[in-house]
């Protein structure tokens, strides 16, 4: 089998198959545990693969393991699925095969891989920011769920108000703030801007400074710094698309033309190639509900479809000649079929661990600076140690989205006006 690389750029550095056993019978193996990136990749891919083969990643699922067993039909399918995004499977010889195969998955883990001296993230380099970055410190600060970091974010207002990204800690119960010193102080959820992924946290951490915004305007292929709360450089990337709009760049379509019936609403045509007819949907089914909601006219189900993205995953429940049935849609780009869409999602996000909300932004520049999840809500830097902006999310394998300054006054305003008025 072919080794995973260490660059981030090459599409297998997630994703390998790492040992393949050809077994003469289904002899129960000892299971090996799921690690976590492994876990949500079975389940982001399970509902894109025919019935019997999703069952087998659900059961790998359900029992913990990362080995899965296939007949050489079985294998055969799954390796030719276009959304399979494993490596290594063209090199097992089937006419060869007798009784079962069975595959020990695993994925390198990005977080902890080794970086190269002459890599561009190497301790080293990064090493020599240290003066660029330290008085960063003093408005950074990490945001953590107990003692697991969450994500970064900066201090605002002498008053201890702190700005984060919001789909990481909207759902969380025990959310604190910590200093540059070790400090942790108690954190409370205030106003939010959902369209730019943004919140106010309440804290008592009175003594640290507000961050200082610039309204420099970086060029093309210039270096740009991420700190951390310890004044050292995160990471270093290339300034690489000025701001522009995502807020509808990715607005997932469903591929039908439906009318009201009374017990539904039916699909009257199907764009070839589109996300419903990819997922096994045909011109008179008759949709009865949309993730679990009823769908008694049309506008419910425009509603519910507009309210995702390209790549977003819909259950569908319908009625077909009489027969109650349910079928897993991947929701379309406006230029791409679904499985175009589920295939680009799938390769952008290997060699990366994308945020939980990567897109979908009113307003953003991008660098190709490699973060990861818990690296985002924090400020971005220019090598002079300008503040340029804020890092949102972690898009795909070369893409970093940051809101720019002029941009983030305007909502951190709003977000204010939101404070003040909720306090009358």
């Amino acid at each position: 089998m072919r080794k995973p690389s260490n660059t981030f750029g090459k599409l297998f550095t997630l994703v390998c198959v790492a040992l393949i056993y050809v077994l003469p019978s289904i002899h129960s193996a000892s299971a090996q545990d799921l690690n976590d990136e492994l876990r949500k990749l079975f389940i982001e891919i399970k509902d894109d693969f025919d019935p019997d083969l999703k069952k087998k990643i659900e059961d790998a699922l359900q029992k913990d393991t990362d080995r899965i067993r296939f007949t050489a039909d079985e294998f055969q399918r799954f390796r030719s699925h276009p959304i399979n995004p494993f490596d290594g499977l063209d090199e097992v010889d089937l006419k060869s095969i007798r009784g079962t195969i069975e595959l020990k998955f695993e994925i390198p883990t990005v977080r902890n891989r080794t970086i190269g001296k002459h890599e561009r993230q190497s301790p080293a380099l990064l090493g020599q920011l240290t003066g660029v970055v330290a008085n960063c410190q003093e408005f950074t600060v990490d945001i953590l769920d107990n003692k697991s970091e969450l994500c970064l974010g900066i201090v605002i207002d002498t008053r201890g108000t702190v700005l984060t990204k919001l789909s990481e800690v909207e759902k969380r119960s025990n959310l604190s703030v910590r200093d540059y010193r070790g400090v942790v102080y108690n954190a409370t959820l205030g106003p939010k801007d959902e369209e730019n992924d943004l919140v106010l946290l309440s804290t008592s951490a009175t003594t640290l400074r507000p961050i200082q915004f610039s309204e420099r305007q970086p060029a093309m292929g210039e270096f740009l710094i991420t700190p951390s709360t310890a004044g050292r450089a995160i990471g270093i990337g290339s300034y690489s698309h000025p701001p522009r709009s995502l807020a509808s760049s990715e607005r997932g379509f469903l591929g039908v033309i439906p009318r009201n019936l009374n017990q539904g609403v039916e699909i009257t045509e199907l764009t070839p190639g589109g996300a419903a007819e990819y997922a096994g949907l045909r011109v008179g089914d008759i949709i009865r509900k949309a993730n679990q909601k009823p769908m008694t006219d049309v506008s419910n189900l425009v509603a519910e479809v507009q309210r995702r993205r390209a790549g977003e995953k819909m259950e569908i429940e319908f009625v077909r000649n009489g027969s109650l049935q349910s079928a897993t849609v991947t929701l379309a780009g406006i230029n791409l079929s679904s499985e175009k869409a589920a295939r680009f999602k799938m390769m952008n996000r290997l060699g990366a661990i994308p945020s939980t909300r990567g897109s979908d932004f009113p307003w953003v520049f991008q660098h190709d600076t490699p973060l990861l999840p818990e690296q985002c809500g924090g400020p971005i830097l220019d090598i002079e140690g300008n503040v340029l902006g804020i890092n949102i999310a972690r898009q795909g394998r070369v893409a970093s989205l940051a809101i720019p300054t002029a941009h983030l006054q305007t909502i951190v305003d709003q977000l204010r006006q939101q404070s003040i008025a909720s306090l009358k």
